[in-house]
């Protein structure tokens, strides 16, 4: 039988960065909180539509991000919440679809 955890608050990512892992720790988003974040990928301006998936995907990772383990600068002094701002957006971006686009379950369609 499938288990699903209902209580679990955070999500985290491993990222490999240079060959070194990196942990990113994220709170879950509430439903609302997801709804905003997947209607802001998309802005749509008279008959226009303009992508704003990555801007949309780095703002969702600062908002959710609660702690960072294993991460430092070049001058090896560790990065923290408190500078996610150097934090690449494209690390950003893959770590936000990774915990909250990509499924990691299947479903199958019975009759």
């Amino acid at each position: 039988m499938a288990k699903l955890n209902v209580n679990k608050t955070t999500e985290a990512a491993e990222v490999l960065i240079n060959g070194d892992p990196a942990v990113f720790t994220l709170r879950k988003p509430s439903i609302e909180e997801m709804q905003n974040y997947l209607n802001s990928q998309v802005v749509v301006t008279g008959r226009k539509m303009h992508d704003q998936t990555l801007r949309a995907r780095c703002n969702f990772f600062d908002e959710l991000l609660v702690e960072i383990s294993d991460l430092e600068d070049e001058d090896g002094v560790a990065i923290t919440t408190d500078r996610k701002d150097v934090i690449p957006p494209k690390i950003k971006a893959r770590v936000v679809q990774q915990l909250f686009e990509e499924n990691d379950f299947t479903v199958i369609k019975k009759n």
